[in-house]
């Protein structure tokens, strides 16, 4: 967890932290190209540009004339209408705004570390290991959300890496990124539970939950009322697709979670790892969050 930092402590660690900026930089330059070589097109995508074309034709923010959501991230759908507007062409802008996502995460992730208490040099070890995951660079030149949502997750869980959550409750900031978090993806809501649990535990103060759950459903109630009203329904169809058989699902979401482990075992070992070592630290319920 963070420290305080003395005034000689931190110009001693200015040099470091520049030379940290230096070699995130790299990384990034990296990562962006890792993602452009395995660049491959990706049909979801093409949902969210038919639904940005339509839209600039005048034709409304539908995929076929008919009012129906099946886009699943309100954010980056505006994201990318805002993009459109740019001299490159829809396709060029996704991909472009997702790259940028990535470079934004490796930012994000190493401010999270730092935040954290982690040295610059530590810091970066997360960005380093985001540079080189294959499936993480991939959705980086694919136009998608995935990356941007991934961006918004990081920022959210930062709230819970200081010794002061007090401030990150009380801060403005909390609900405006749990809002965005929400509207990045529906799921982000299992996210931002977790958050405001946790600072509920380590601030002992649940009535303190109030006021950013308050202005985080001011910031999202218009958007939803809005596209309730235009689409029907409150969630986007791809939830209705994808999750209507309700608890049937559990099999097909142990599946999803066997492969990965399969694939991805050294991360699944050292995240393991790493929760054992948090929680034996800090002794207390609120870490096994």
């Amino acid at each position: 967890m963070s420290r305080p930092i003395s005034d000689a402590a931190a110009q001693k660690g200015r040099p470091m932290a520049i030379a940290a900026m230096f070699i995130l930089l790299v990384v990034c330059t990296a990562a962006v190209y890792y993602a452009r070589h395995v660049y491959a097109p990706c049909d979801d995508t093409y949902i969210y540009l038919v639904y940005a074309k339509n839209l600039f034709a005048g034709n409304g923010l539908t995929y076929n004339g008919t009012n129906v959501q099946g886009f699943t991230s309100t954010l980056w759908m505006a994201v990318l209408v805002l993009g459109g507007l740019l001299p490159v062409g829809l396709p060029r802008a996704a991909e472009s705004l997702s790259l940028v996502s990535g470079i934004v995460l490796m930012f994000v992730a190493y401010s999270a570390g730092r935040r954290a208490g982690l040295s610059p040099g530590r810091a970066l070890i997360t960005p380093v290991l985001l540079a080189g995951t294959f499936d993480l660079v991939f959705y980086m030149s694919s136009g998608m959300e995935t990356v941007f949502f991934t961006v918004m997750v990081v920022a959210s869980s930062a709230f819970i890496l200081t010794d002061a959550p007090e401030r990150s409750l009380r801060g403005r900031a909390l609900p405006v990124v749990l809002a965005l978090l929400m509207l990045a993806r529906p799921d982000g809501a299992l996210v931002a539970m977790v958050v405001l649990v946790y600072l509920g535990m380590a601030t002992k103060d649940w009535r303190a939950l109030v006021r950013p759950i308050a202005v985080t459903a001011a910031i999202m109630l218009p958007v939803l009322i809005a596209l309730r009203l235009y689409y029907g329904s409150w969630l986007p169809n791809t939830y209705y697709a994808k999750a209507g058989a309700g608890l049937a699902n559990i099999g097909q979401g142990w599946r999803y979670f066997w492969h990965f482990a399969q694939a991805e075992w050294p991360v699944l070992i050292l995240f393991a790892a790493a929760s054992w070592l948090a929680i034996r630290r800090a002794g207390k319920p609120a870490a096994a969050l």
